[in-house]
């Protein structure tokens, strides 16, 4: 006996069923997985349309459907309107409906940031970029270029900001701020932003970290560039090269600080810091006695190969008995960081010192660039020195008169007579007649350092020129850098002239460096507060071959 209404119930179940399944978006059971991001397929108004009739709403249309981005601008309107618009996000457009009608003769500049993914995560693959105009003619300008960090890798995911110069004035919060024109870098860490006025601006870019959409240039890491954007001018705005000035807005905690019994401070921090300016100020770091009445700043920096670190070991001095707070200024543009207490004892110290670093190291050197420097990881008993502990020789047995002289209680200096180019040399360590104060000895044996200087008639030559394009900066000095393929090895020079030639080893090089416009020696990243832009950089595009006895001349190294 069959139910009334049954079949009808089962046929529209089944239908809605399959309804659901077809509505529901799922990636293909099998096959290569989806890794192509969406692209855009049009917008409404066109892109590059002219005499756009008045109205207040642009359409995007991807390739497919999209989400709507979690946090953070991913839509970017240039001129950026007073009013934030409306943004509708449906599967596979976007439409932008903003408070007030175009305005009349205005070019408008729309652009999707990468923060925009399909269902299944891929993101597009950089900023993409539509623009119309109210008028009869569409702005045409553009400018484009390339974000580095510091250690030369591309930077993806910036946002790239153009403003009036006006609007960066000494004064102005930037976080206050909105940019003109805005744009994005991709993997590559490039970026481009086109159909621009007439006009000068200048650029920002810098990591939108708390996603607001405004530069907060007390904590954001930032880049600008080495001209300002003069739309419509002579010089080139293509080929922008940037570095990112990174920057780390939590200061470092001592997370454990000692006094050993070899007398040296050990500290402990929660990450690493720069050791540059600790190492040429020592006395940064200082302790204080619980009833103030003994300040002692620190003497020594114990230096290693690594430029940054998170343990540092200081020699304070002799110091007596009780208990101790400590103050380190590891930045002199920040606030000193402290530990409450350290307690110092007269314990007995049975650790040999250690020999822990030796310049030059293997590598060959010009005669006038060898240091020969030894780094010790504590102070030494300088009563049991001999006219034998330090013995250099020209190999295999021409003694080499050496004189020794301290750096600083942690480091010694060797200054030998002339040395000869080609020559292999040979430094002999008596070790046991190297002892701390409590008489541990760094060991009962002799130690051999051997290192090489270079012989003239291997060397080969680059000679060339550096051609400044860019006006006021014709005449300033430049300074070069030659990289050996190969090798961790770079010979640097600086020319005021135009005109340079440099003596290296054979090999093949790679050429590049930077407009050094204030005579520091530094590549200089530039600064938004105040706003200065940052020193010209560039790079020789072929690698440079040199042979031994051989000039490689007519090199034309150009600053556009």
């Amino acid at each position: 006996m069959s139910t009334p209404g049954r079949p009808l119930f089962f046929y529209l179940l089944t239908t809605l069923l399959l309804y659901m399944a077809c509505a529901e978006e799922l990636p293909p059971p099998g096959g290569e997985a989806d890794t192509t991001g969406p692209y855009l397929l049009g917008s409404e108004p066109p892109s590059g349309a002219v005499n756009v009739e008045p109205g207040n709403k642009v359409t995007l249309y991807f390739s497919e459907h999209i989400t709507k981005p979690t946090r953070g601008e991913a839509i970017f309107i240039s001129p950026r309107p007073s009013a934030d618009p409306k943004i509708k996000w449906r599967s596979d457009n976007v439409t932008i409906i903003m408070a007030d009608s175009f305005a009349v003769d205005q070019t408008y500049i729309i652009s999707a940031g990468t923060a925009i993914k399909d269902l299944r995560g891929n993101q597009l693959d950089s900023t993409l970029t539509i623009a119309f105009t109210t008028g009869a003619v569409i702005a045409e300008g553009r400018t484009a270029g390339r974000i580095f960090n510091e250690k030369s890798q591309p930077k993806s995911d910036l946002i790239v900001a153009l403003y009036r110069p006006s609007e960066l004035q000494v004064g102005t919060p930037l976080d206050s701020v909105d940019a003109l024109y805005i744009a994005q870098t991709n993997a590559e860490g490039d970026f481009s932003i086109g159909y621009l006025p007439s006009e000068r601006f200048d650029l920002i870019a810098y990591d939108d970290q708390n996603h607001n959409g405004r530069f907060n240039s007390g904590h954001e890491p930032f880049a600008v560039p080495d001209r300002h954007i003069l739309i419509g001018g002579d010089a080139p705005l293509e080929q922008l090269m940037l570095t990112l000035n990174e920057r780390d807005t939590i200061p470092p905690e001592i997370l454990s600080a000692a006094h050993m019994p070899d007398g040296m401070l050990r500290l402990r921090l929660s990450k690493t810091i720069d050791l540059k300016r600790l190492s040429e100020n020592p006395d940064w770091c200082v302790l204080t006695s619980a009833d103030s009445s003994l300040v002692k700043p620190a003497v020594a920096l114990l230096e290693s190969a690594d430029e940054s670190q998170a343990m540092l070991n200081l020699w304070p001095g002799q110091l007596l008995e009780g208990d101790y707070s400590l103050s380190l200024t590891y930045d002199g543009a920040r606030t000193p960081i402290g530990f409450a207490k350290i307690t110092v004892t007269d314990d007995e110290d049975d650790n040999p010192p250690r020999i822990e670093r030796f310049l030059p190291d293997n590598i060959p050197m010009f005669a006038d660039e060898v240091v020969i420097e030894l780094t010790f990881s504590e102070p030494l008993d300088t009563t049991l020195f001999t006219p034998e502990t330090f013995l250099l020789w020209l190999q295999p047995d021409e003694p080499v008169e050496v004189t020794p002289s301290w750096l600083d209680p942690l480091r010694l200096l060797l200054t030998p007579d002339a040395l000869e180019p080609g020559a292999r040399y040979r430094l002999e360590i008596t070790e046991f007649e190297l002892a701390d104060p409590a008489g541990n000895r760094v060991g009962d044996s002799l130690r051999h350092h051997v290192f090489t200087v270079i012989d003239a008639d291997s060397l080969g030559s680059i000679s060339g020129e550096t051609l400044i394009e860019i006006a006021g900066k014709e005449n300033d000095p430049v300074m070069l850098s030659f990289s050996k393929v190969g090798e961790h090895r770079t010979f640097d020079m600086a020319t005021s002239s135009g005109a340079f030639k440099i003596d290296l080893p054979a090999g093949k090089y790679l050429l590049s460096g930077f407009i050094d416009s204030d005579g520091d020696g530094e590549k200089g990243n530039g600064s938004v507060e105040p706003y200065a832009l940052a020193e010209t950089i560039a790079e020789f595009p072929d690698t440079i071959a040199v042979r031994a006895r051989f000039e490689t001349a007519g090199i034309q190294f150009e600053f556009r």
